[in-house]
């Protein structure tokens, strides 16, 4: 199974993807005055989250994670594994990758890279997030 879901997000993930019109029409109405005030204010972080698919279930699944309780936007949330890009991160597919093996406790060389999402800003706490696609 693993082999017939990787050549179908690879032949799914080779042309454009629908993402940003998608983003739009499921967006609140204010959402295009809040992005564009975000960025105007500048401040903006990057990050980057994992869509893991799992296809050693009978059914294929991802997983998600509750975020942990803090003074902040997202806490206790739930969501896909992920965060703040660091510094050594050489780029967005390693901070997807370190950060889901931190937070789903898997080797890093267990994650087999098939591509990106289309990338989304969330206002409220001024990320851009770069959603990548891995299987386990």
């Amino acid at each position: 199974m693993r082999e017939a879901l990787n050549d179908e997000f690879t032949k799914l993930l080779s042309g454009p993807l629908p993402g940003r019109d998608a983003q739009w029409l499921m967006a609140p109405l204010n959402r295009r005055a809040r992005v564009e005030e975000a960025l105007h204010a500048g401040d903006v972080r990057e990050s980057a989250v994992m869509l893991l698919i799992n296809p050693f279930t009978e059914t294929p699944s991802f997983y998600l994670i509750e975020r942990q309780g803090y003074d902040g936007h997202h806490s206790g949330q739930i969501s896909l594994p992920g965060g703040k890009k660091e510094d050594a991160d050489i780029d967005f597919w390693q901070t997807a990758l370190r950060e889901t093996s931190e937070e789903l406790g898997l080797p890093g060389d267990s994650v087999m890279p098939l591509g990106q999402l289309t990338e989304l800003f969330i206002p409220v706490s001024r990320f851009w997030v770069y959603p990548k696609l891995g299987l386990l």
